[in-house]
């Protein structure tokens, strides 16, 4: 019978079965279903039927078993456009602020972690970025020199 639950052995425990495809269906997800996490040398290919290899650091050693959520890449988008001379202090202004926000949401973010210290680290690590003046001169200094939004600043220009 379509989507009945089938126990194991009477014992009340068991898997739904549906016949289809199961979990999120929509075009930015893929399911992935007893599949192994390769090396990072591997080619990161699809393994077997119903199942794939996934390329990649681990973030811990050993074998995880659960749902998977893979994340399809996101495009950041901003305006191409040069800065006239009048608009570069305060395109430095935004940067500073969006800098003091990013640094703002990290901190609340810890303060909500609840104390792990994975976490802790992580977002420690996160403020270290966020604060790097030599990232902070190097946008400063494509915004004057090459009037670049802030956004688009440190990267390469298109050829």
């Amino acid at each position: 019978m379509r989507g009945a639950r089938h126990d194991r052995a009477g014992d009340g425990r068991g898997r739904a079965r549906g016949g289809g495809r199961g979990g999120d269906r929509r075009p930015d997800r893929q399911s992935i279903r007893r599949g192994a996490v390769s090396d990072p040398g591997s080619s990161g290919r699809q393994a077997t039927s119903g199942s794939a290899a996934l390329a990649g650091i681990a973030a811990s050693p050993g074998v995880a078993v659960g749902t998977a959520l893979v994340l399809a890449p996101q495009t950041i988008t901003y305006v191409r456009r040069t800065l006239r001379s009048a608009e570069i202090e305060g395109e430095l202004g935004r940067f500073k602020a969006a800098v003091a926000a990013a640094q703002d949401e990290l901190r609340a973010m810890g303060a909500r972690s609840g104390g792990s210290r994975n976490e802790h680290s992580i977002i420690e690590a996160y403020l270290l970025m966020v604060a790097d003046e030599t990232l902070a001169r190097e946008v400063e200094g494509h915004v004057r020199r090459d009037r670049r939004c802030a956004a688009r600043a440190p990267r390469p220009r298109a050829p």
